[in-house]
């Protein structure tokens, strides 16, 4: 089993092995943990940190960019926060942090950027909430690795395990 991450509405869509799925998220969460500073922020990386196949099962956390809680009048700032979000995970940073050296993660950073770059405001069929397998409490970060956590753990951890 593998796992997508499309925006069917630019008929664009890229295929993720399990592993290459791991290693996406798990880059997203070290650089997107940091920048987060509005709920929106946190939540959406709480959000991406949930699609976490240690506990949810191998090749069923693939999405749409359609079902992030965009909002129509933050969009703008929404999308930027997600790409520099990407900008900074391609920059390797705090890749240290990971038990492995992830070499092809620069590649799925590149093609993950460009699928979310396709998605605009006018593909918005209204303001949405999250759509969670299960609503945290509060967001948390990771003690060990700083990063947001879902309500069952830490994606990274998990993928350490």
């Amino acid at each position: 089993m593998s796992n997508w991450i499309s925006n069917k509405k630019a008929q664009i869509e890229m295929g993720l092995s399990n592993g290459a799925t791991a290693v996406l998220l798990s880059l997203l969460l070290l650089a997107g943990s940091d920048l987060a500073e509005t709920p929106w922020e946190q939540a959406c990386i709480t959000w991406l940190s949930e699609q976490d196949q240690s506990i949810f099962g191998l090749g069923v956390v693939s999405f749409d960019l359609d079902q992030l809680a965009w909002q129509r009048a933050d969009f703008d700032r929404q999308k930027d926060f997600l790409i520099r979000t990407v900008d900074l995970a391609l920059m390797r940073h705090r890749w240290e942090l990971l038990d492995y050296d992830p070499p092809a993660g620069p590649d799925f950073l590149r093609e993950f950027r460009s699928v979310l770059e396709s998605y605009e405001r006018e593909m918005i069929d209204s303001d949405k909430d999250w759509d969670w397998f299960q609503a945290p409490e509060r967001f948390e970060k990771c003690p060990q690795h700083q990063v947001f956590q879902h309500a069952n753990g830490c994606l990274i951890c998990h993928d350490a395990a």
